[in-house]
């Protein structure tokens, strides 16, 4: 067999998907500046991706219990304290929502008001909570207490 040189190359724009490979599992590729592979990666992601980051803060949940960082608690020597509560001032993000953004894939938005309504709804009809009980004593607090004790009775002070 004879060698016919190298194959006939041909162009990309002849070859071009515009519902991407797999049956549009993955995106067409985007060609900057033709408008035929811009308009069927923008089709794309339009459908695979239907949140927006303006979406995100549009769909946050309040929460109930005010906002803002608090902390209560003993931190011991130094660690952090186990008693941290910290609520976004916006409220958490949705979630799903946030799946939505990064992976893809369905997301009801007028389902997901309708359910963060609901739970805004529970929010206000919800009982005070009861006052929280005196923080129990840490390790770190008791070991401290204990070790200042036997220091301070070892030299004969009153501890």
């Amino acid at each position: 067999m004879a060698y016919e040189g190298p194959p006939k190359s041909t162009s990309i724009y002849d070859q071009y998907n515009p519902e991407g490979e797999a049956g549009g599992l993955f995106a067409p590729p985007h060609i900057a500046g033709w408008k035929p592979a811009q308009d069927a990666t923008e089709a794309y992601y339009k459908k695979h991706f239907p949140v927006s980051y303006g979406m995100i803060d549009e769909l946050r949940m309040p929460q109930a219990g005010g906002s803002g960082a608090s902390s209560t608690g003993s931190s011991g020597s130094g660690g952090m304290s186990n008693t941290i509560n910290f609520v976004p001032e916006k409220g958490f993000a949705d979630p799903l929502a946030l799946k939505a953004l990064a992976q893809g894939g369905n997301y009801d938005v007028q389902g997901r008001r309708d359910a963060i309504a609901q739970q805004v709804m529970a929010n206000q009809q919800a009982p005070a909570p009861a006052a929280a009980a005196a923080p129990q004593p840490s390790f770190d607090d008791e070991y401290w207490r204990m070790r200042n004790y036997e220091k301070n009775s070892t030299q004969g002070g009153n501890f």
